[in-house]
């Protein structure tokens, strides 16, 4: 006799695994699938964009990680900014 089982409808995006060996001290980034260094910034940025996707539900094409922004004169790295939907991928629509 089969047993059936019910899994609850979700609203989580699918996400394509793709399983691959990495060198040691490098892991693949959550939003980009580059290979970053494994480093506790690192850790916590990646916890961060997990929770952004899956918790608070923002569209992954919409997160850029390590965004480039000019403040003053000088630029700056930002860990992570989320763009509107819709809207491109510049300094002014963050």
């Amino acid at each position: 006799m089969a047993t059936q089982f019910s899994v609850p409808p979700t609203n989580a995006p699918l996400v394509e695994t793709v399983i691959s060996t990495l060198p040691e001290g490098k892991i693949a980034d959550y939003l980009t699938g580059k290979v970053v260094n494994d480093t506790p910034e690192e850790y916590v940025r990646q916890n961060l964009e997990k929770a952004l996707v899956r918790q608070y539900r923002y569209d992954p094409k919409n997160c850029y990680p390590e965004f480039s922004i000019k403040l003053g004169s000088s630029r700056k790295r930002v860990d992570i900014v989320v763009f509107q939907a819709g809207k491109e991928p510049i300094q002014e629509n963050q």
